[in-house]
């Protein structure tokens, strides 16, 4: 498994992996007044599951596994 955090000004950009396709589970969410975009892998340990908070005026933070089991 692989953890990858980011707080900063760019946007999320998540490119999926060049084996099979997965299916995924995308949503968003309002979590302590800000709105976080949710990408979750429906294969256990295969694929990307993560949080992107987007701030209009300040930084974002993306949180991303990769590989991760339930």
């Amino acid at each position: 498994a692989r953890l990858e955090f980011d707080f900063g000004g760019r946007r999320w950009i998540l490119s999926p992996s060049s084996g099979p396709p997965l299916d995924y589970g995308v949503g968003y969410e309002e979590i302590g007044g800000v709105g976080a975009n949710l990408l979750v892998s429906m294969e256990p340990g295969a694929g990307y599951t993560g949080v992107f908070f987007h701030q209009k005026y300040g930084r974002n933070l993306h949180i991303v596994g990769e590989g991760l089991t339930r």
